[in-house]
């Protein structure tokens, strides 16, 4: 065989893979809307995805890798609607704060598959640390754009503080949705006050 055709048959593998993978994630996203996280298996997937167990593992490391994926999508999708919404001045840290924390809201509202996995009471550890780093990395880009004169330990002490709202934040959206499937646009203003009182 040519190096030519080689790296032609390598090309057609790893689009080959890579259809496969999102055949994959898709099909999971559509399980975690019919059904709970703990209820979905590497076998459901497979099924269905259509394809053999074989080729999920071919792709990903055990279930929570898959998972994992998912949240990474979701992560992504909430960059993109924070980044079309956040405004590039705010009068004041408050108005910061409380407009962030609508977009937030919004999105959650508006994303079922959020709502299935990122406050999923069954969501495995690995999962939770893939969630935690891109918080992390997301709110320290947050604080750089918004607060470019801090830097150091002035700039870490912002991260932590915008760390802990988001954490009251999924808390307090956790607690709704274990009594109901959807949020209420009366619950974003319970949830505001509560996060601007830790603000203070």
């Amino acid at each position: 065989m040519t190096q030519l055709a080689r790296n032609n048959s390598h090309d057609r593998s790893t689009k080959r893979g890579n259809v496969r993978r999102e055949l994959v994630l898709q099909s999971t996203k559509s399980l975690l809307l019919e059904r709970n996280i703990q209820a979905i298996g590497v076998k459901d997937i497979a099924e269905r995805a259509q394809i053999p167990i074989s080729s999920i593992y071919n792709l990903f490391d055990d279930l929570s890798h898959i998972f994992a994926s998912i949240v990474e999508d979701i992560w992504s999708e909430l960059r993109v609607f924070r980044s079309e919404k956040l405004l590039d001045h705010y009068a004041n840290e408050a108005e910061l704060i409380s407009h962030s924390t609508r977009i937030n809201f919004e999105f959650v509202m508006s994303n079922e598959l959020a709502r299935k996995t990122l406050y999923a009471e069954a969501l495995p550890n690995s999962i939770k640390q893939t969630d935690k780093k891109f918080i992390l990395e997301a709110i320290s880009q947050f604080v750089g754009r918004h607060f470019p004169d801090l830097s150091g330990p002035k700039h870490q002490r912002q991260v932590e503080l915008f760390r802990k709202q988001i954490l009251i934040f999924d808390v307090l959206i956790a607690d709704i949705l274990s009594d109901a499937d959807n949020l209420k646009e009366e619950d974003f203003d319970d949830v505001l006050e509560i996060i601007m009182k830790i603000s203070d």
